[in-house]
């Protein structure tokens, strides 16, 4: 495990030289054949082997004479055994590994600082969180750590119309992101454009879910093409121009985008259409 390499390498390999000196005590403490290799000089030494494949787990080396190899194969198993027992293992949603880690790993460097030996990894693409520790109550303070933090940082999400996006986050949709924002709700715009994704606890997103759909419902937008030479005609009779005309009879806004040479009304659903 990535984890235990790490936890022997640390402090300049303190850890494998004392995984390592452990190993020859142990040998030489059964009495057998292998024993004497050890105190012959035929000790058992651990490396890690640096042509591992990308991506592959790290690959522990044994070098050592045939008499001992067994028992050092065995003895290394049963470490990585008791390692292995000490972590702890959450699946959390992917998309709240960065509150996680935290800026620049501030958040995760803070739970390796609970207790002496502690390690954890996040993993953004399969929302693992892994924890370790020998202290069992070490363990579980980070987890309840990050359980509070997940619970934080729920995930929610409102349909949107592409067109409609520019609207939320630009004038029009300022005193909705301030009523979200005071609500402790977080959002951003999903990367296919398609949906609002809202950040904070399940009460937090389903009040921010309503004030950004009650926004939205107001806001779809339509577009209708306009002959260059016919915008002077939308802007005719001034208080009874057509677009003028448009918003009254209609209760809706209407703007004439003169680079796209479009006319963007912009109210409820069955009203622009």
């Amino acid at each position: 495990d990535p984890m235990m390499k790490n936890q022997l390498l640390n402090n300049s390999g303190a850890g494998i030289k004392e995984f390592q000196n452990s190993l020859n005590n142990a040998v030489l403490d059964s009495g057998s054949e292998a024993a004497s290799g050890v105190a012959g000089g035929g000790g058992v030494f651990l490396v890690f082997d640096r042509n591992t494949a990308k991506g592959a787990p790290p690959a522990l080396v044994i070098k050592s004479v045939r008499a001992n190899m067994e028992r050092a194969k065995n003895l290394v198993s049963k470490k990585i055994d008791e390692f292995n027992s000490n972590i702890t293992t959450i699946d959390v949603p992917a998309e709240v590994i960065p509150a996680i880690i935290g800026k620049g790993g501030a958040k995760i460097n803070s739970f390796r600082s609970e207790g002496a030996g502690a390690e954890v990894e996040a993993d953004s693409t399969t929302g693992k969180v892994k924890i370790y520790s020998h202290d069992a109550a070490t363990r579980e303070t980070i987890k309840s750590a990050v359980e509070q933090i997940v619970a934080e940082n729920h995930i929610g999400h409102v349909s949107i119309e592409k067109t409609t996006i520019g609207l939320v986050l630009g004038e029009p949709g300022k005193e909705v992101r301030e009523k979200v924002a005071q609500i402790g709700c977080n959002f951003n715009v999903s990367d296919d454009d398609s949906k609002l994704v809202l950040k904070g606890t399940d009460e937090q997103i389903a009040q921010a879910s309503e004030l950004l759909k009650a926004f939205i419902a107001v806001n779809h937008i339509a577009e209708v093409d306009i002959e260059p030479e016919d915008e002077p005609i939308l802007f005719s009779g001034g208080s009874n121009s057509i677009l003028s005309k448009v918003e009254s009879d209609h209760g809706v806004k209407a703007n004439f985008r003169k680079g796209k040479n479009v006319v963007q009304v912009r109210g409820e659903l069955e009203k622009i259409n």
